[in-house]
């Protein structure tokens, strides 16, 4: 609600392609070890959201090599334990 309406709220990401986009294209990311660490940080919040409808269309990439993740309409759910344990036992990502 906003000002007694209702309504949506878009935030348009200046991207540059998405992860889908990048594998199927075979683009490497320029500094392996930064995109990495981005990706331990996507997983860990995957996890600790318990998304079930991650997918590579879903996370953005920006020209600067940033990572977007988008589109949490599965995740929040009510379980009690991870989906995937080990990405969060086996994270490099810092506390």
């Amino acid at each position: 609600m906003w000002k007694g309406k209702k309504g949506a709220l878009n935030w348009w990401l200046p991207v540059r392609m998405d992860e889908a986009t990048r594998r199927s294209k075979g683009i490497a990311p320029p500094d392996a070890d930064a995109w990495n660490r981005q990706m331990y940080k996507k997983w860990i919040f995957t996890e600790l959201i318990y998304d079930t409808g991650p997918n590579t269309s879903n996370v953005l990439i920006s020209k600067e090599w940033h990572i977007w993740m988008i589109d949490f309409s599965r995740a929040f759910r009510l379980y009690k334990n991870l989906r995937q344990a080990k990405n969060v036992s086996e994270s490099r990502c810092e506390r």
